[in-house]
């Protein structure tokens, strides 16, 4: 027993004399860091690089061997540090610390992973660097800050810690303006907790919880530093909505791409984007394909809400003229499914359009197998990102299959006439498929809260349409300076592929759009006869009149009602605010960002609606109308048809409820799954 702690004392002993030595604790760091390393890898790291020092390092290396801090992997040929090695390195840290921390001065953990002795220069230097804050005032801040980092007598500091402090002496003299500068972005410990608890709940996987993390940081960085503090303000009272705050001062929300360019041109990659395939023109179907997959995944992380493809029908034509109509469906299947996978690994955003009908090419068969396609990725996906925009007149065979692809929890959107093109979410795009360049943007997410502005007008119509002209020159503002922050991103080279792609001139003219929330419920409060509809319509389209007429000025901006993210947010607020009025409580999605339609209900009132804001609205509109699971395929094309010769864009889905449990569909109104009769359903709107 004596003989055993006298060897392991022994043991001890041999691991301090080797770690004792400065050149040979670096090696044991350098492996730490790096990994497995050759002898010549290793050496040429420590700083051995002339031959002389070839034994000295030898001489190191065998020290550390023979104690078990560090082995060779005989296979390899490579040093690699053990896990004895590890703890040993994790002890002199935690040694290290301590021994400064008892000299009795004042130690800084930084950001950078490593303690320093407290330097007040560096303090100075930041407030300068970083605030661009005179030297003189910036010596008398530091001097305050110094006197109560001392006053706190605490063991170590931390860098947010100092800064705090920083923040809380600027603000205590008045310097708010510096302290915008110097402010610290992050998230609470608290919230990362309550973020990776949520993300794990959802099953969204560790892409959709990095990327909402590095969204809240960007949020902050918008509010602080991008957008000026009216416009900010504006925001977080709910004057305002900024959809998708943590990209919308990054990326554009909408890309249009011609998919019939890449016949001739690809899409590619900027060329520091070494890792990224060069695409070349395609020379059979299957590299079509592949050409149209790799631009949708790599286009798809540079917008925010909606990639629209023009002309994948003619693309598909083209390519496809000796495939036949099975293997033609079985391959864009295959496609869907890889472009859905990856959006959906990216939180599902954004959502992709693929528009086809424009021209004589796509004919009724070819749009047939599109859609025949289509149809599978929408039977094997709870939720599909990807939406079929359907152009022009439709022939009976393909409203055959469209009726069967709406039945199945497809959804789809139509432009009835050639002139006009929209996006899946409603929006008129600046020019028809044919005028559009290969590459171009749309920015809009910026919502102005009508219902608010109703109220705050004490219900006097001239006097909110008075207040809303006041407040679209802070809304035109803000897209104006948004599209200033998206060209300095494309030229800094955070969007590359919008850099690489598009057109000067396009990206100095990028399109901007405004949206109204709220039109249905501003007008309902304005209303002095709740019961007279024509009235209702009357206020919706002077609303609408004022808007457009308000934003028609140099820098036009067109005016849209559709759909964004997180404009419940409004209705939430405005409760908080107003308490639970019966024109609020009933909303369980916020207020209307569509005009949605029951086809069940087509009255004449709601369609006379729907023309005002499809005649009227010069950004677009979202027209949608849920479809019976049970009407009849006549009943459907009686619709179809009544629809197509009153809108220029509209959209049908039908009600589902999705399993939890398995992804299967069901009925909206089924209290348990058809496939594994769980009772964990979600009810979703298909539209």
């Amino acid at each position: 027993m004596v003989g055993e702690l006298l060897s392991g004392s022994k043991r001890v002993k041999g691991i301090f004399s080797v770690i004792a030595s400065a050149n040979r604790l670096e090696i044991v760091k350098i492996l730490n860091a790096k990994g497995a390393l050759s002898y010549s890898e290793l050496k040429s790291l420590a700083g051995f690089k002339s031959k002389k020092e070839s034994g000295k390092f030898a001489y190191h290396l065998r020290k550390l061997v023979k104690q078990g801090l560090v082995t060779l992997n005989r296979a390899e040929r490579k040093y690699i540090i053990t896990s004895l090695g590890r703890l040993i390195l994790n002890l002199s840290r935690q040694i290290e610390e301590h021994a400064v921390l008892e000299s009795g001065k004042l130690y800084v953990r930084t950001s950078k992973h490593k303690i320093e002795e407290f330097n007040t220069n560096k303090i100075t230097q930041s407030l300068v660097k970083e605030g661009g804050m005179p030297l003189d005032l910036a010596q008398k801040v530091t001097a305050e800050v110094e006197n109560k980092i001392y006053k706190f007598q605490t063991t170590y500091l931390t860098a947010p810690l100092i800064r705090e402090i920083v923040n809380a002496v600027l603000i205590e003299q008045g310097f708010e303006e510096y302290r915008h500068k110097l402010t610290r972005l992050g998230l609470p410990v608290h919230d990362v907790i309550e973020l990776i608890s949520k993300v794990g709940l959802s099953g969204e996987g560790v892409e959709v919880l990095m990327s909402q993390t590095a969204q809240a940081v960007f949020s902050e960085f918008l509010l602080l530093n991008q957008l000026t503090k009216d416009v900010a303000d504006l925001y977080l009272a709910g004057d305002t909505h900024i959809s998708n705050p943590g990209r919308w001062g990054i990326a554009p929300d909408t890309v249009v791409a011609d998919a019939a360019c890449l016949q001739t041109s690809s899409i590619n990659p900027s060329m520091r984007m070494l890792a990224a395939p060069r695409l070349t023109s395609p020379t059979n179907f299957s590299e079509a394909l592949s050409i149209h997959s790799a631009a949708t995944i790599l286009l798809a992380s540079e917008c925010n809400t909606e990639l629209c493809w023009l002309r994948f029908g003619e693309y598909v034509a083209r390519a496809a003229k000796d495939i036949s109509d099975k293997q033609l469906m079985e391959d864009l299947y295959r496609e869907f499914v890889l472009i859905g996978t990856v959006l959906g690994q990216r939180g599902a955003k954004p959502r992709v359009s693929l528009h086809i009908g424009e021209c004589e090419l796509t004919d009724s068969d070819r749009t047939n197998n599109i859609l025949g396609g289509y149809r599978r990725y929408v039977e094997a996906t709870p939720l599909p990102t990807i939406n079929i925009v359907l152009h022009g007149s439709i022939g009976d065979d393909t409203l055959n299959e469209i009726y069967k692809l709406v039945m199945v929890g497809g959804s789809l959107a139509f432009c009835p006439s050639k002139q006009d093109t929209n996006s899946y979410l409603g929006l008129r795009l600046s020019a028809t498929s044919q005028e559009i360049s290969t590459l171009s943007m749309l920015l809009h997410g910026f919502s102005i809260n009508l219902p608010r502005l109703a109220r705050e007008s004490q219900e006097d119509e001239m006097y909110f349409r008075a207040k809303m002209t006041i407040l679209l020159k802070d809304a035109l503002a803000a897209l104006q300076t948004r599209r200033g922050i998206i060209l300095e991103q494309v030229r800094k080279g955070v969007l590359p592929i919008i850099e690489n792609n598009t057109q000067t001139a396009a990206l100095e003219e990028i399109p901007t759009i405004l949206n109204l929330a709220g039109l249905l419920e501003a007008s309902q409060i304005l209303l002095k006869d709740k019961r007279n509809q024509s009235a209702l319509m009357s206020i919706a389209e002077k609303t609408i009149e004022t808007a457009v007429k308000g934003t028609n000025t140099e820098e036009e901006t067109a005016v849209s009602i559709v759909p964004e993210e997180g404009l419940a947010r409004l209705a939430a607020l405005d409760i908080e605010r107003y308490g639970k009025t019966a024109t609020i409580s009933s909303l369980e999605e916020g207020y209307s960002a569509s005009l949605e339609l029951d086809a069940d209900k087509l009255d004449e009132e709601k369609l006379k609606l729907a023309e005002i804001y499809s005649r009227k609205l010069t950004g677009g509109c979202s027209i949608s109308v849920r479809i019976n699971p049970n009407m009849n395929i006549d009943g459907f094309k009686e619709i179809l048809n009544t629809l197509s010769t009153r809108f220029t864009f509209f959209k049908i889905g039908l009600d589902i409820s999705i399993c939890r449990n398995c992804g299967a569909k069901n009925a909206s109104t089924a209290s348990r799954c058809n496939v594994c009769k769980s009772t964990r359903l979600a009810r979703m709107q298909i539209l």
